[in-house]
């Protein structure tokens, strides 16, 4: 039991410790700081989480009356009593973030109308792309079977507005009777070679066969700066269809964010980063506005 007892302790210690450096490194992605800082300091997080987790180990675990050798914890030195009591109340916000994810955030961000996973590599889907879809660049991931680089899920989602608390029943009665606005959302689109041409093209088309009132795009557009050109390509025939509003996000800004931006929208993409628009979608005024921030 002691020994059990000394396992948990260090485990705790560990956890909670790499818990205050993932907060640390998002607090830091909030202030605006270059991205070879941070990315230099997201080194520091790397080794200092694994270089901690073989400290505790060797200092308090395995040696001489240490945890795992049937110490306890009274019988540890000062200085790794209190290591042991600063770090393991880091499992609290771990602890609760993980409960509140399952118990509360994980219903709603599963909650879809329909849903729709579709392998793009695969001959039924697009027979004549071939390698167009997979890419010139061999990624990692394509070594190991059962993976989904090339998968794409669609979900379509109903978001009921029932107006403010608070508000009118005549705003609420206009809310009911008014026709629903289609939103086609996406992000994350990382081009870098792998996946290829084809996979996106694919994405695109299935969008605009959605016909929505308006697409979103919100960040993490390019992986590599020589393909903006081909982004840019794709992302073009979505503004025939629809009005188009983008953001940048942080992998953006790892390269020119300027001359994405502009590069985007001379496609007629419309950049809302730190801006409000108004426009009439589906017979009503509506306020679209973004921000990069913590970027």
């Amino acid at each position: 039991m002691t020994i059990l007892t000394g396992c948990l302790l260090l485990l705790a210690s560990i956890a909670g410790h790499t818990e205050y450096w993932v907060m640390l490194v998002n607090r830091t992605h909030s202030l605006g700081i270059s991205y070879l800082i941070l990315k230099a300091f997201r080194k520091l997080h790397d080794l200092a989480v694994v270089l901690f987790a073989a400290f505790v180990i060797w200092k308090l675990g395995v040696c001489p009356n240490g945890l795992l050798t049937g110490g306890t914890f009274a019988g540890q030195p000062r200085w790794a009593q209190n290591l042991l009591l600063f770090t393991i109340p880091g499992t609290i916000p771990l602890i609760v973030g993980i409960l509140r994810w399952h118990l509360v955030m994980k219903r709603d961000f599963h909650r879809t109308d329909s849903s729709r996973t579709y392998d793009v590599s695969a001959p039924a889907v697009t027979p004549s792309a071939g390698n167009n879809v997979k890419g010139t660049r061999m990624h990692l991931s394509r070594l190991f079977p059962l993976n989904e680089i090339y998968h794409l899920q669609i979900n379509e989602k109903s978001v009921h507005l029932s107006g403010e608390v608070g508000s009118s029943s005549e705003f609420r009665q206009e809310v009911k009777n008014t026709s629903p606005i289609r939103i086609v959302h996406f992000s994350d689109l990382h081009f870098v070679g792998c996946p290829g041409e084809g996979y996106y093209q694919w994405l695109f088309d299935r969008a605009m066969e959605m016909k929505p009132d308006v697409f979103a795009f919100t960040g993490d557009l390019i992986d590599d700066p020589t393909l903006l050109p081909l982004a840019c390509r794709l992302l073009k025939p979505l503004t025939e269809i629809a009005p188009c509003f983008f953001v940048l996000g942080n992998h953006d800004w790892r390269f020119d964010s300027s001359e994405i931006r502009k590069q985007v929208e001379q496609t007629g993409w419309i950049d809302v980063s730190g801006n409000a628009i108004t426009l009439k979608l589906a017979d009503r005024n509506i306020v679209i506005c973004g921000t990069e921030r913590p970027w």
